[in-house]
């Protein structure tokens, strides 16, 4: 009776630790920085990753932060190119969803995979 009790106690903070377990993300290396472009109509905005974060800064001003959910990756075209596909926000119901094409020639560029004709570069330090 007392080893039924223990293995299903056993079982019971397993699952429990289980449902408590949050996978941690991790925005890869080329991305993380702060991007900026050269384009007129987007002076003085811009966009962040961290380790597991974006920030935005609008023209604006105004600045928010995001927690990122999933990130994806796909290699796609002849020139080296990969569409990172993330998922952010900062609440169960909110999901946000942004499509990029990084492109690692030259130190790296960004588009947005709706406005690709805007190449954003990451900011040197």
């Amino acid at each position: 009776m007392r080893l039924k009790l223990f293995i299903v106690t056993f079982i019971v903070i397993l699952l429990f630790s289980a449902c408590q377990y949050e996978q941690k993300i991790t925005v890869p290396d080329e991305l993380v920085g702060v991007w900026k472009t050269m384009e007129p109509k987007y002076a003085g905005s811009f966009f962040e990753f961290t380790e597991n974060k974006i920030i935005i800064g609008t023209v604006e001003r105004e600045k928010t932060s995001s927690a990122i959910k999933t990130i994806g990756r796909k290699d796609v075209g002849s020139e080296e190119n990969i569409l990172y596909t993330i998922h952010y926000g900062n609440s169960e119901e909110e999901n946000i969803t942004l499509s990029i094409l990084y492109n690692p020639a030259n130190n790296g560029t960004i588009r947005f995979q709706n406005q690709d004709r805007i190449v954003w570069i990451k900011e040197k330090f």
